[in-house]
């Protein structure tokens, strides 16, 4: 399995059907979705298990579901989804939003080629219309793979957007690294210590996400 998309889902009844939607029909079999349910006291849990059971077999094979009994927080949910995963590299999708059509693809083909230890791209922010996005992240170093040096390191430290989302990681990189115990703003935790381990990273100057 080369890729995990791992999904922490808490209230998403508005948007979770979409989001879904939006990644589903990417999936191959190289690539696997881990959604775990952080105890929702709406009818989030309930849709997903509508939505999957509507779904031919050989995509809901790569779809499993894991349901909390107790709320812990989004840092719990995402670790939980990512220990439970088997892809080399995990990527991380919030429930109320949406990835480009070639996400999968793209991202498929750049890992194969190029083994980066993360691959980090653009996203884009919109209210009612995709039509009407914005791009809300930044890039200081060009397209392309890159290894990382004190230089760049300190760059990303004092301009990176730092957000899971944007970002594909080797899942060896989340080893020793607890965010489980933090309700929000995990990855401004997390990523920090992630790049201090990684020797390489892909940019890919779109908005996937």
């Amino acid at each position: 399995m080369i890729l995990s998309i791992v999904i922490p889902v808490y209230n998403s009844e508005p948007f979770v059907l979409e989001c879904l939607d939006s990644i589903i029909y990417q999936l191959t079999q190289e690539t696997e979705v881990i959604i775990v349910d952080d105890a929702s006291s709406d009818n989030s849990l309930s849709l997903v298990k509508e939505y999957l059971e509507s779904l031919d077999y050989s995509i809901k094979k790569l779809i499993h579901v894991i349901s909390l009994k107790e709320n812990h927080g989004v840092g719990f949910a995402r670790k939980v989804a990512i220990e439970k995963s088997v892809g080399e590299y995990i990527a991380s999708i919030d429930p109320d939003d949406l990835i480009s059509e070639t996400y999968v693809k793209d991202i498929l083909k750049i890992i194969v080629n190029s083994t980066p230890d993360i691959l980090q791209f653009q996203i884009s922010r919109f209210y009612k219309d995709k039509k009407d996005k914005h791009i809300i992240s930044s890039h200081f170093l060009e397209e392309g793979l890159h290894h990382i040096d004190e230089n760049i390191r300190k760059k990303f430290y004092e301009q990176s957007f730092w957000s899971f989302c944007t970002r594909i990681i080797r899942r060896e990189l989340f080893a020793d690294i607890d965010f489980s115990p933090l309700r929000n703003c995990e990855d401004v935790y997390a990523l920090p210590l992630i790049l201090l381990k990684a020797k390489t990273i892909y940019i890919l100057d779109n908005d996937y996400y």
